[in-house]
Order: C-alpha cells, then sequence, then structure tokens
C-alpha cells in the first residue's frame, strides 16, 4: 500500500512519504481499577501498569492504620481519608529501575523514596482518631510494568459499642412503697391561706444551699414557678422523671448526694436546707413571693391505676390504699416513711436581678430551715418534729449565720401528716 506524502513540519521544504500499514494500533491505557481491601486482609498483584485503587473501611475504629508493603519495580502510592486532603507517600520500591523512571519523565527528585536493591519493604501509618465513618483510599500508580508486588492493611479493633442496660422498674406490687428511694422534698403550695395567690414575676429560677454550699440552679423549667395554677415541688434525690402522686407535675429534682445521715445523740448533726429565688425581671425593692411551703419525706411508689412509679403524697394515703400499710403499720415511723411539716405563712423576697449574671452567697435573701435524717426511725411525736426543725432564735424572720451562710429562718407549724384520710 503506497504511502502518503507528509511534510515534515510547517517550515522545512522537504517531504516524506509515510507508510503506516503496518503501524501497531493506538495506545489505549488500562482503566482504572478499584477494589475493597478488607482489614487485615493482602492483595498481591504480578505484572501490571497503569493504576489501582484500594478502599478500606475504617468505620467504628480509632488509631493507627498501617499499610504494609514489599515492592520490586517501583509504584507511587497516595493515601487518602475522607474529609481529609490527598497524602503523597512518593515512589516506593527497589532503585534497580530509577533510571528508567527517569528516562520516561519522572524527576530525580520524586524518588527518594526508593530502597537501594531490587526491592523494598516497610510500612505507611496513618492515625484516625474518632470511630465514626471513613474510608480510607490508597491509589497505587504503575508507570513502569511492574514483576510483583504486596500490600497489606493492618487496622485497629473495632471499638465495641455496649448499649446501656436499661434498669427494670422495681419488682413491687400496686401501690408498694420501693424500698430506698425515700426523699426529702419541699412544697410550694399554688394558692395562699396568707389572702393571696402566689406571685410571679416570670422566669424565675431558685437557687439551691446544702450545709452552706450553694449546691445547684434550678432552671426556670425545672422549677415551674411561673405555672401558679399548680403546687411546685423540689425533691432531693438523684432519681428523676417522676411525677408527683396523681398528678402530671415533675417535680424538680436536686441531689441529695452531701446530706449528712447523721446518728441519734443527744445533738444530731444538722443538715441546713436553703432556697432563695431569683427572677431576671426584678426591679427596684425586692417584690414579694406570699406562700406557705410544706417540708416532708416522700418516697417512689407504684401508683395501681397508672402501673407508674410515682412520689408518694403524705396527704393522699386514702387514694393509694394507704400506700399497702396496715393500720399497725401506719404507727410506726421506722415502716412510714412518708410525713411532712408546713410553714407558717411567709413573705420571700425574690433575689435582686443583677444575681441571675452574678449570684453570691452573702448577698440575696436565703430562707431555710434544719433537716436531721436521724430522727425518721423514731415513733414519738415529739421526736418525729425534729426530723424538720426551726432554726435557733427564729421568729418570724431572723437573720441566722449557718455554716458561714446568713439564712432566713421560717417558722415551721407542729403538725405531722404522717396518717391522714
Amino acid at each position: 500500500m503506497a504511502g502518503e506524502v507528509e511534510k515534515i513540519n510547517v517550515r522545512s521544504p522537504y517531504y516524506l512519504t509515510v507508510d503506516s500499514s503496518d503501524a501497531p494500533p493506538d495506545y489505549t491505557p488500562p482503566a482504572t481499577l478499584t477494589q475493597t481491601l478488607e482489614c487485615g486482609g493482602e492483595i498481591n498483584i504480578g505484572e501490571d501498569v497503569g493504576t489501582r485503587i484500594y478502599e478500606v473501611d475504617m468505620g467504628d475504629r480509632s488509631g493507627t492504620f498501617t499499610i504494609n508493603f514489599t515492592i520490586f519495580t517501583p509504584v507511587k502510592i497516595t493515601t487518602q481519608v475522607t474529609g481529609e486532603s490527598a497524602v503523597d507517600r512518593g515512589y516506593r520500591g527497589g532503585d534497580d529501575n530509577k533510571q528508567e523512571l527517569i528516562n520516561i519523565g519522572v524527576p530525580d527528585s520524586d524518588l527518594t523514596g526508593l530502597t537501594s536493591g531490587a526491592s523494598a519493604q516497610g510500612g505507611i501509618a496513618i492515625n484516625k482518631s474518632t470511630d465514626g465513618a471513613a474510608t480510607l483510599t490508597i491509589t497505587v500508580d504503575a508507570p513502569l510494568k511492574t514483576d510483583n508486588y504486596k500490600l497489606s492493611i493492618a487496622c485497629p479493633a473495632k471499638t465495641v459499642v455496649t448499649q446501656p442496660t436499661v434498669p427494670s422498674p422495681p419488682s413491687v406490687s400496686n401501690n408498694d412503697i420501693v424500698a430506698g428511694s425515700e426523699a426529702m422534698y419541699i412544697r410550694f403550695v399554688k394558692y395562699s391561706p396568707c389572702g393571696t395567690t402566689r406571685s410571679a414575676d416570670g422566669n424565675e429560677q431558685m437557687d439551691i444551699f446544702l450545709n452552706g454550699t450553694k449546691t445547684d440552679t434550678l432552671s426556670v423549667s425545672e422549677l415551674g414557678w411561673s405555672s401558679t395554677t399548680n403546687d411546685v415541688y423540689v425533691i432531693f434525690s438523684e432519681q428523676t422523671g417522676h411525677s408527683w402522686a396523681g398528678t402530671s407535675i415533675i417535680p424538680a429534682i436536686t441531689s441529695d448526694a452531701t446530706m449528712i445521715e447523721g446518728s441519734v445523740i443527744s445533738t444530731p448533726p444538722f443538715n441546713t436546707i436553703g432556697f432563695r429565688f431569683i427572677s431576671p425581671n426584678v426591679s427596684g425593692a425586692f417584690p414579694e413571693v406570699t406562700s406557705t411551703f410544706e417540708v416532708g419525706i416522700t418516697a417512689l411508689f407504684k401508683n395501681g391505676t397508672t402501673g407508674n412509679l410515682e412520689w408518694a403524697d403524705p396527704k393522699k394515703y386514702h387514694l393509694f390504699n394507704n400506700y399497702n400499710y396496715t393500720s399497725s403499720e401506719l404507727l410506726q415511723n421506722n415502716t412510714n416513711p412518708t410525713r411532712s411539716r408546713e410553714s407558717a405563712c411567709f413573705r420571700s423576697g425574690f433575689f435582686a436581678n443583677n444575681a441571675v449574671s452574678n449570684p453570691t452567697i452573702s448577698s440575696g435573701r436565703v430562707y431555710g430551715f434544719h433537716y436531721s435524717p436521724a430522727y425518721h426511725v423514731y415513733s414519738q411525736f415529739s421526736e418525729r418534729l425534729k426530723i424538720f426543725q426551726e432554726l435557733p432564735s427564729t421568729s418570724g424572720f431572723v437573720n441566722n449565720t449557718i455554716d458561714g451562710l446568713k439564712i432566713y429562718g421560717v417558722n415551721l407549724l407542729s403538725n405531722d401528716e404522717r396518717i391522714t384520710g
């Protein structure tokens, strides 16, 4: 077949006759191959040229992933973790073929990772700090025909996620008290026998003090003071999410972890309980909250109607089958955990508005009383009244200093609601 006449180049006056009848077909580079490499897996490649991509699932693992390799004819390795930039790991392999790479245009500066001799062995470490989902992509470019290379991947152990065990409700019968769930509570009544309703400025919070130290600030949503149609309950316990007996009211919970248990001696140690109202809407002199509050002991019981655990109300024995106590048991204090004492009418000033951003013990009115769990074991009325006691020398509101905290004492009436209805 006669060849075609072609000019050597645009400026040359000479022509060549080109016969392409025996020329090889146009070169088609091999397709890029992508395959999965499992943790602990190994890849062995014989003769090859072009690009291969290996993907490693890094999910639920954190730590160091190591790519181990044995490479003869050099290849270029690039790694990339999901969400991160690609990292050029350079050419790896023996340097017997270094000149061939230079001849095809690979800069000598790119070949510093080659090992003297026919082959190279080593490892490339990739660190992952979290257990989140991610993929490690390993790209291997072989510009020369390879005669053999081997890759393996070592992964950190997979994180075992242990699902939290949800404790089963205590095995109690309907209306039974749950043993060991006794807790002290404060109840602020929704209306006052003092002649006015409980007032509210809005967004009220409450500081709680235990033995001279502020231990908690109940938020607006926790306290629920603005809901003037409901009583407000504050319970000292670690149990959360339970409503008050026969209602949908979820009491505010504050920790009793530092409560002093005490012992029955002539002068048992007392807990000094204090509370202080906070309102960001306060302006000028202290606005007043006119109310009574009730202090008492409650416990979780299984409501026989709803089947839920609720906080027992000392005034609702008759609604819940006496919490399954017999008449004789009700006379014994140590088997009857619920009891209460009420305060006389009191007027508590809200803490000034700047206290919201700068609450200190030395400013704002704190009101309180003594609480001694040591007297729980008594059945005599006079001794039972000592479970909750007024602050010393209290007449109306007296500014006492208790455990370094200035606190206004509140009168407690001599009632005991152990048995009602």
